[in-house]
């Protein structure tokens, strides 16, 4: 068997996320302990309320029901007691766990299968429940042993210390050598037999999805060679372990015969004392290998916890500091960096070539600055940059904020604590995960405290009510359905934005947030967005020209443009930075814009001035007589109009083609 390699590395930082885990928990661990002491007081008991004949003294018998009777009580109340902070910490391990998740690389996550990621979670929360037990059961072996060694005072006299001295350290010792030589190989086996068993679970789940076509496609049973095969391979491992368990128990038995052999031998001299410090050191010894037990009880959750912490870290590594972010960061300022080109398959090759790079300072300040750029041109990648879920091959990239003289102080993200930037960030990107919850609680995710003018104000902007006349709108106590059936696309990008807007942030960063909306919801965002713009640092992802300039209606009061693209004869893109106060640089840029998005590439044959005017007519005619369809629609059944997404359809002006990454 292939034993996955345990680092101190891995076992260090295990430790330290168990650690933090279980800041809350100490109490449980100790009360985990507490009916063994219990139980030693009412053992002590025991012995003092009996006479020389064996009847009860008159005056301790009291103590010697009382102490019994608290005995079995607290072993119970005690026992529920660290139920509670079990349920309670495994809890803490999946929110923990998603927090870390959603700040790993988005394009780590998108290839991950999330059935291993689930498994690698679950065995996480059993390694941090068995620790928490491990270090009552390490409390209560201490407690027992020394109870032992008390009762074996008062029962056999002093003259029997010496023999429970060797007892404790010949047994301790055994123990020791014992676990020290198992531990390790059960870390393993204990792994390997956890990730055979999600293997067999999840082919058993795809055999029972998957029936009704295995009836007609799968004559030759080939679906349930390999659930066979899997079973196979489970039921191997776990009598591989069951085995090496039992090797051990074995040499265990020998040896615990051996030690108290030699208690009977050292005892025979005296044989009114050999049954009492024989039973002593039966107890003695158990409670002695106990202690050692569990020490390394504990060092065995540390290992599976690091085992399946190892396997659910990104592979993609992103660099992070200790700092906090200090004050209300609204500004983002990106100084040369450089980001190179990753593979498809496999995120974390890195390759020579660059993907994009921008020269000199940007900075992203308040106001409102629009990215843009082909297909593929880098935008998410510059997007995973600004959250931290990436990090720039060269350069630097600093949040902070700009004094009323316009000097920016800022942090460098390299220096930031893991998530820090996305605290100050509030991200709507299309086709985001939906949950099992209504939607007024997932729209409330992101701010639970969010203040209710503000949820209103978000939730009339996006028509999200209770209307059943109107088809449009958005019960906010609909039960979503996750894969999507009772929510459309342009419903779903709808409550990510308004997810977006209520979490309040400094910094908003939003792509395509008119996608999937009538004209005058769409013309609403844009003035809303250009309402909040002076407290607000707003990125604002498009192809739709009607957002940047729509001379009969409401557009974007934009500050500046970052356009992601390649010069003629480049091998990479690099990051162009638009002044939209100056006139004829704005200008210039929306020609370039409107081009771009009508088809225009270097990679496809170059249009004529005539036939790019030719085609620029007939999308916007197109366009025209879309929204006469969308009027005519409103008018027939008075209710809002459907809706058209800005790159979803072929009859929309400044329809998005499909580029290359190499187009611009």
């Amino acid at each position: 068997m292939e034993k996955e390699a345990l680092t101190d590395a891995d076992l260090e930082l295990a430790q330290k996320k168990i650690d933090a885990l279980m800041k809350d928990h100490k109490r449980a661990m100790r009360a985990a302990g507490v009916p063994a002491f219990i139980t030693a007081i009412a053992s002590v008991a025991d012995k003092l309320s009996r006479g020389e004949n064996g009847q009860f003294k008159g005056g301790w018998f009291y103590s010697y029901v009382t102490s019994n009777l608290l005995s079995g009580a607290s072993a119970q109340l005690l026992q529920n007691y660290v139920m509670r902070h079990q349920a309670t910490l495994e809890l803490q391990v999946s929110k923990s766990m998603h927090q870390e998740f959603d700040n790993a690389p988005i394009a780590e996550r998108q290839s991950r299968n999330p059935e291993e990621t689930a498994t690698n979670v679950d065995a996480m929360k059993i390694a941090v429940d068995g620790y928490l037990g491990a270090k009552g059961q390490l409390l209560s072996g201490i407690v027992s042993s020394a109870a032992f060694v008390g009762l074996t005072v008062i029962s056999g006299g002093a003259a029997s210390l010496p023999i429970m001295g060797a007892v404790i350290a010949s047994s301790g010792i055994m123990s020791y050598l014992m676990n020290d030589k198992m531990n390790q190989e059960k870390i393993d086996m204990k792994n390997k037999l956890r990730e055979d068993k999600a293997e067999l679970r999840s082919t058993d789940r795809k055999l029972y999805t998957a029936s009704y076509k295995l009836e007609t496609s799968d004559k030759d049973k080939k679906a349930y060679q390999m659930f066979d095969a899997k079973q196979d391979k489970y039921l191997g491992t776990y009598k591989k372990f069951t085995n090496m368990l039992n090797r051990y128990a074995v040499i265990g038995t020998i040896m615990k015969g051996v030690i108290l052999g030699g208690v009977v031998v050292a005892t025979v001299a005296n044989p009114m004392n050999a049954l009492v410090t024989f039973g002593a050191a039966i107890g003695t010894y158990g409670a002695v290998q106990g202690c050692v037990n569990s020490w390394f009880s504990i060092k065995e959750h540390v290992g599976n916890f690091a085992h399946a912490y190892k396997k659910f870290m990104p592979k993609m590594k992103v660099k992070f500091g200790k700092e906090k972010i200090k004050q209300n960061a609204n500004t983002i300022e990106l100084e040369n960096i450089v980001v190179k080109k990753r593979s498809h398959d496999d995120p974390t090759k890195v390759s020579s070539e660059n993907l994009f790079s921008g020269q000199g300072k940007f900075r992203i300040e308040p106001g409102i600055t629009l990215l843009a750029g082909a297909s593929g041109a880098g935008k998410s990648t510059l997007i995973n940059l600004l959250m931290h879920s990436n990090d720039i091959d060269e350069g630097t990239i600093k949040i902070g904020t700009i004094d009323k003289k316009g000097k920016f102080s800022g942090q460098k993200y390299d220096d930031l604590a893991f998530g820090e930037p996305a605290k100050h960030i509030a991200l709507s990107m299309q086709n985001g995960e939906l949950l099992d919850v209504t939607v007024d609680e997932y729209i409330r995710l992101s701010n639970p405290n969010a203040p209710a003018e503000l949820v209103n104000k978000v939730q009339d902007l996006l028509g999200i009510k209770d209307d059943p006349s109107n088809p449009s709108l958005i019960n906010p106590n609909l039960k979503i359905d996750p894969a999507g059936k009772n929510i459309s696309g342009g419903q779903a990008n709808r409550l990510n934005l308004a997810q977006a807007l209520i979490k309040d942030s400094p910094i908003l960063i939003l792509d395509e947030p008119t996608a999937g909306v009538d004209p005058t919801m769409s013309e609403n965002i844009v003035k809303y967005l250009n309402e909040i713009k002076k407290d607000k640092t707003i990125v604002y992802i498009t192809h739709n020209m009607k957002d940047i300039d729509n001379p009969d209606g409401e557009a974007l009061h934009i500050d500046q443009a970052l356009d992601l693209g390649k010069d003629v004869g480049a091998t990479s893109a690099t990051i162009a930075r638009i002044d939209w106060t100056n006139e004829s640089e704005r200008k210039e840029y929306l020609e370039f814009f409107a081009n771009r998005n009508i088809g225009r590439s270097p990679s496809s044959p170059t249009l004529s001035a005539e036939e790019l005017a030719a085609k620029k007519e007939t999308l916007l005619q197109k366009s025209k007589e879309n929204e006469q369809r969308i009027l005519r629609y409103t008018a027939t059944t008075q209710t809002a109009a459907p809706s058209f997404t800005t790159h979803s359809t072929s009859e929309n002006a400044f329809e998005r083609p499909s580029f290359s990454r190499s187009d611009y």
